[in-house]
């Protein structure tokens, strides 16, 4: 395929939400979901022992009021997925494909720092970098591209930690630690793979640390309370290009697909499609499915 001209395209948004432990990561993430999700379907993968569920809407329970989420005793409808014990990253990237196929909208990982540990665990299980890397390090990337081609809105949070330089005193010449702020506990750099990427205080409040977003400018600081007008800018952002053709949504699921289970799951929707796509659109999915069944069978990913 040639160069085009380039257009402005809706998309789905792809964010981090770091903070330490009790800054609010799970509830923020939460209302923010729900806010981007409207009538749509919101999931959470938990791997924080359920924690999640502290916060889910008893049956019979009326939807939270505005001034109840915005004081922090809002509870939400969200489906979950937890993990028995720890998880691998392997794990994880079965959970993702599971919410794409029930069509979650808005997808909550809740955390995403366990699989960098995970991947650590498993590093140091095989010997170190050295020898294990070459089969951990494809595992993380892969990861990390389920999340950000996810056929919806994906919020992951990030637990945060101490960071430090080592600087020669100049006293004593010996190389000492030095604090250097706080970072995430994930790849090194990965906040720039997000389209947006955030922090929380102890105190509630979100600081935009790294935007694609105009309207959320760079260290632009929110109260936890204003969630709802940080939604409405960023739904605003998310929708402002052209809407995807529906053979490129179609594409975007096959191509998703991570087992035969999950390429399988997306014929229904094919078929439903037939009389609204024209020739060519659908050769270019017969082709799409074709390679992607082919890749998948090759690589044994059978369920």
């Amino acid at each position: 395929m040639g160069f085009e001209v380039a257009t402005r395209k809706a998309a789905k948004l792809k964010l981090g939400l770091a903070g330490l432990s009790g800054s609010g990561k799970t509830y923020t993430a939460q209302w923010l979901a729900r806010e981007l999700a409207g009538h749509g379907k919101v999931g959470c993968i938990d791997s924080e022992r359920g924690s999640s569920q502290l916060y889910a809407r008893a049956p019979g329970d009326a939807p939270s009021t505005r001034e109840e989420l915005a004081r922090g005793a809002g509870r939400f409808d969200f489906m979950v997925s937890t993990f028995e014990g720890r998880a691998t990253i392997q794990e994880y990237r079965a959970k993702i494909q599971e919410a794409a196929a029930e069509g979650i909208d808005v997808l909550i990982v809740d955390s995403y720092s366990h699989s960098w540990i995970a991947a650590l665990e498993a590093v140091d299980a095989g010997g170190g970098w050295t020898r294990a890397g070459k089969d951990i390090s494809p595992l993380v990337q892969e990861l990390l591209s389920d999340i950000l081609r996810y056929p919806g809105h994906v919020i992951c949070t990030f637990r945060l930690k101490a960071a430090y330089d080592y600087v020669k005193d100049e006293r004593t010449g010996k190389i000492r630690p030095e604090k250097a702020g706080l970072q995430p506990i994930a790849r090194d750099q990965i906040e720039y793979e997000f389209s947006l990427w955030m922090t929380l205080d102890q105190q509630n409040n979100v600081t935009v640390e790294k935007t694609r977003c105009q309207a959320l400018p760079q260290n632009s600081v929110w109260r936890g309370d204003q969630v709802p007008g940080m939604a409405k800018t960023l739904r605003e952002w998310l929708e402002s290009g052209a809407a995807p053709s529906l053979s490129a949504v179609l594409l975007d699921k096959v191509r998703f697909a991570g087992t035969t289970a999950a390429l399988q799951a997306v014929i229904p929707e094919l078929g439903a499609a037939k009389d609204r796509l024209t020739g060519d659109e659908k050769d270019a999915l017969k082709r799409a499915y074709a390679a992607k069944k082919a890749e998948l069978e090759q690589a044994g990913q059978e369920s």
